[in-house]
């Protein structure tokens, strides 16, 4: 969906008595938050039907470019926005489902977003939902920095939006030992979920206001009876007995534990007695965020209840926008191959040539996801305005790839590719792959130094004139 107005900017100033022709450029914003059909989303907790978008100069000021506030529309998972405006350093902000939201500056005074609202502003705000969460309308913000050419002129911009809450799914099962006895479900409760939280548009470290707001949040089942766990049953979120929101609950006390930690309280029927089992948001697999509650991640809990009052708890923590696949260790050396595709100069030296002569050289590389069986890889870079993949490369017909499941013994090519002719000036790029939301160790040391320019993780790749 294209939205009905532009946003746009005049075309020219005036400086000293006369009037300055400016470069204008179009930029189309792809705001996304996932697929309709992604498998984790449910309730339609993966729509906006509100977005507010501010377009800053990247100056010392971070003075005004453009903002709109869209306060309703039919609710969607991405739509695109014509941006028009001049070229130049840019930091872009969006917030989704801002509309219905009580938002106030860190000093507690209230803020209503306006189209005159201020970076600074932005970057000392904080949200509260006292009256709880509606799937629909979960608050989700972006951000993105970039620098616009007048080559970038009807370029597209795809910017991630990511939620400020984290998803529980609780799947509750009888345990073996209850044998024929018929039980039933009937309550499971949050404990300490919260309800206000820091509004940071860049994914950095997790931090909770100095006063949460804490709720205790009940589903009551109605006395739904419950089947037995066999091993291997998959869990599907639309079949879980309870779904719960909240905002960062961070633990950093655990012996003794916090008495602010996130619990849960499972109640059941079992012949007429009474069981009430209590669970922590901790299994023995979890290394990082024991006990905690992190945004924009998914709390997949499966629950088996014993007949001696005992719970056995087994949490499944994935990117909010992944599917579930049965892992539970980081992704190693050996569970992928990554490197140049056969002899090309641009993947064995991270390079890459648009040139005005029509040199075009891709950097090729070749990637196989061996583990775990069934987990989604993709391909990712942070400068999409200047660099993109390529679906088909010189010196093969073999279509490349940016994303893709494991597959042993089948490796996949992926291209990166210059977007625009060489020009003299300096453009690079971040290229790495993820698995399952978690970057993989692509770039290894060799001897003293690593195979490419850049992290363990990313490899840096630019844009040259020439094989050099």
């Amino acid at each position: 969906m294209i939205v009905a107005s532009t946003l746009l900017l005049g075309a020219c100033v005036e400086e000293n008595g006369m009037e300055l022709e400016t470069k204008e450029v179009s930029l189309r914003l792809s705001v996304a938050a996932l697929s309709m059909a992604d498998p984790v989303s449910v309730n339609q907790d993966q729509t906006f039907g509100s977005l507010a978008i501010y377009l800053y100069h990247n100056d010392a000021a971070f003075t005004l470019d453009k903002s709109a506030l869209l306060p309703s529309f039919a609710s969607v998972s991405s739509k695109d926005v014509l941006v028009k405006t001049q070229v130049g350093a840019k930091i872009l902000y969006l917030i989704a489902n801002y509309a219905g939201k009580t938002f106030k500056l860190t000093d507690g005074s209230a803020l209503t977003l306006t189209p005159a609202t201020t970076k600074q502003q932005l970057d000392n705000i904080m949200t509260e939902s006292s009256s709880g969460f509606l799937p629909s309308s979960l608050l989700m913000v972006g951000k993105q920095s970039f620098t616009l050419t007048s080559a970038d002129n009807g370029a597209v911009m795809a910017v991630a939006l990511r939620r400020l809450q984290a998803r529980i799914d609780v799947h509750v099962y009888k345990g073996a030992n209850f044998g024929a006895n018929v039980v039933t479900l009937e309550s499971v409760t949050l404990h300490h979920q919260v309800l206000n939280s820091e509004v940071k548009f860049d994914a950095a470290t997790p931090q909770m206001l100095a006063v949460p707001q804490f709720q205790t949040q009940q589903t009551a089942t109605g006395s739904s009876a419950l089947s037995s766990y066999t091993n291997g049953t998959v869990l599907q979120p639309i079949n879980a007995q309870a779904n719960f929101y909240s905002y960062q609950n961070l633990v950093t006390a655990l012996s003794p534990l916090q008495a602010t930690a996130p619990y849960l309280e499972i109640k059941i029927l079992s012949n007429g007695i009474g069981y009430t089992y209590k669970g922590y948001f901790t299994d023995t697999y979890q290394t990082t965020g024991k006990y905690s509650l992190l945004q924009n991640n998914l709390y997949q809990i499966l629950a088996v209840l014993d007949v001696n009052a005992l719970l056995t708890l087994r949490m499944t923590v994935l990117p909010w926008n992944q599917k579930k696949i049965e892992y539970e260790r980081p992704i190693t050396a050996n569970d992928f191959a990554f490197g140049a595709w056969g002899t090309s100069w641009g993947g064995l030296n991270a390079q890459t040539m648009n040139t005005d002569a029509g040199v075009l050289e891709d950097a090729v590389f070749q990637f196989e996801l061996k583990a775990p069986i069934g987990a989604a890889w993709t391909a990712s870079l942070t400068n999409g305005l200047d660099f993109s993949f390529a679906s088909s490369t010189a010196g093969t017909t073999t279509a490349a790839v940016s994303k893709g499941f494991t597959n042993i013994g089948n490796p996949v090519l992926i291209a990166v590719r210059a977007n625009k002719k060489w020009t003299g000036g300096s453009r690079d790029t971040d290229f790495y792959i993820a698995v399952e939301g978690n970057e993989i160790p692509i770039n290894p040391m060799v001897g003293t130094q690593r195979r490419y320019d850049g992290t363990e993780t990313r490899i840096k790749i630019k844009q040259v004139a020439s094989y050099n």
